[in-house]
């Protein structure tokens, strides 16, 4: 069994009695999620080594976020702090810095070493910003530990800094956060919504390698990207790629490819490796039909 309770943190004070009408300094499990909008580096530590101060045994995890939810209402630019008490589950976190030389399958294996056990069912990832590597830690956790459930997310970044990630032990904006619930009594449903409408031309990939593609109907990609969505995205990648992403069909299904960087040649890097011949266009948020999908899957949630 889990309860949680949600606080939209404005001062020490406030939270020092939030604590107290709870009584959550009384459960020995005791899971913080911090979701802090546009915080800066020193405000979110500040606010880890104060809650910290006054929840010594929780484990801690979150970051910079966007459109922030509490009581079913959109909270902007409020930090919104959800604390989950458990019944039987056992809590971990750790923070994961990442260089210039990490190896992305490689840290995904410490990430199973570290934080997962026999009695592992969940772990909660957040990445401080779109890293190329971020699909090699997934598989390396995924070779390792192919039975847990992942959920999780990229922070949000702003225009005056990188977006950062938290847990008990520090903040960074240069790595992964990662939370283990152990339970495997947990009854766990996990919910994905990511629907692309294609807009705009379809293209053919005409020549590329791997996760590489050097040409789009026999033009250097960065001339496509340039043409279509100017030199603005170019220049924002990879974030923008977030943005704007490429659809496929294959084997009957449509798959986003995520436009990470711009490599030699005028090529691009892609989140997947792509192969000739296959066809791509563009494409942007289905809204309607996500909401829809967030409904129903809502709706499932409470049978």
């Amino acid at each position: 069994m889990a309860t949680s309770f949600q606080l939209i943190y404005e001062n020490e004070g406030q939270l020092i009695k939030f604590i107290n009408d709870h009584e959550l300094a009384q459960y020995p499990t005791l899971l913080i999620q911090a979701y802090v909008s546009q915080m800066e580096g020193q405000e979110l530590d500040t606010l880890r080594n104060t809650l910290l101060k006054h929840l010594p045994k929780a484990k801690l995890i979150g970051g910079n976020s966007r459109g922030e939810i509490i009581d079913g209402r959109v909270s902007e630019r409020k930090p919104i702090l959800t604390f989950t008490v458990f019944d039987k589950t056992n809590i971990h976190s750790n923070l994961f810095t990442i260089q210039k030389d990490t190896n992305g399958f490689q840290l995904g294996q410490t990430i199973v070493k570290e934080l997962v056990n026999s009695e592992t069912k969940v772990l909660i990832v957040l990445a401080s910003y779109h890293y190329s590597l971020l699909n090699d830690v997934l598989s390396g956790i995924y070779e390792w530990s192919p039975d847990i459930h992942i959920v999780g997310g990229v922070m949000a970044e702003e225009a005056s800094h990188h977006s950062f990630i938290v847990t008990q032990q520090g903040i960074t904006s240069h790595g992964i956060a990662v939370a283990s619930l152990d339970n495997q009594n947990l009854y766990v449903k996990t919910m994905v919504n990511a629907d692309w409408q294609e807009i705009g031309s379809t293209f053919t990939v005409t020549k590329s390698k791997n996760q590489r593609i050097y040409e789009i109907d026999g033009k250097k990609p960065v001339q496509v990207l340039k043409t279509y969505l100017g030199q603005g995205f170019i220049n924002r990648l990879p974030y923008s790629g977030l943005e704007f992403p490429l659809l496929i069909h294959r084997n009957g299904k449509k798959k986003e490819f995520f436009i990470k960087r711009i490599v030699d040649f005028g090529g691009v890097q892609v989140s997947d490796p792509i192969f000739e011949g296959e066809e791509i266009t563009f494409a942007i948020p289905n809204i309607e039909s996500q909401v829809n999908s967030s409904i129903k899957q809502l709706k499932n949630l409470k049978l």
